[in-house]
């Protein structure tokens, strides 16, 4: 039987580098496109919203162009993978910006910077609830980059958390119907990231 490929959009219109994700993408099912222009008629099967950009920028499009496609990809409940602030633009809003960058409000919740400590950079591990789609990846090791992270009163969609130090621990994978955010970069996770990504993927 062939598997007809699924269809996959990074939404480039944040300012990031998105080079190393676009080349951790298998596309053996995927086509995977750079959209940069979210007010044109696409139809995609999954977006996935990179880990680094403008938070504010990013919303501000989303939100100020009520014919977007993205708009249209939620409302029709279609798969959302959100890296690092992709994660925390699906939550209400965010304080990394001022005025607030308001969010797509898909997640309980909002981002403002960590209690402990003034970034996390580098190497830690992902906890996984046993009933998560990842749990076959727990414990791994995977890289971590941000200052900000996601706070919110409902667990039910928290599949992963990681301790950043005896302090604090912080959500770094949800799942939601549709919806699955890494904290984390797994396209900066060496091979074992990269099979995460692709696994989330095709899930």
């Amino acid at each position: 039987m062939i598997r007809s490929k699924k269809t996959l959009g990074i939404i480039n219109i944040a300012g990031g580098n998105i080079k190393s994700l676009f080349n951790s993408i298998n596309r053996k099912y995927v086509s995977i496109y750079e959209v940069d222009d979210i007010s044109k008629n696409i139809n995609l099967d999954i977006i996935i919203f990179p880990g680094v950009g403008n938070i504010l920028r990013l919303s501000s499009e989303i939100l100020s162009k009520k014919n977007s496609f993205i708009l249209d990809h939620i409302n029709n409940e279609k798969k959302i993978i959100g890296i690092c602030m992709g994660l925390q633009i699906l939550a209400g809003y965010s304080t990394e910006t001022e005025p607030n960058a308001m969010g797509l409000s898909l997640i309980d919740g909002y981002t403002s910077e960590l209690k402990s400590a003034s970034s996390h950079i580098g190497w830690n591990t992902l906890n996984f609830n046993p009933n998560s789609i990842f749990s076959n990846f727990d414990k791994m090791d995977v890289y971590f980059n941000h200052k900000y992270r996601l706070f919110s009163s409902n667990p039910s969609f928290i599949s992963g958390t990681t301790h950043i130090n005896e302090h604090e621990t912080i959500p770094s994978v949800i799942e939601k119907n549709n919806l699955i955010g890494f904290q984390f970069h797994p396209e900066k996770s060496q091979e074992q990231g990269k099979k995460l990504l692709n696994y989330s993927i095709l899930y």
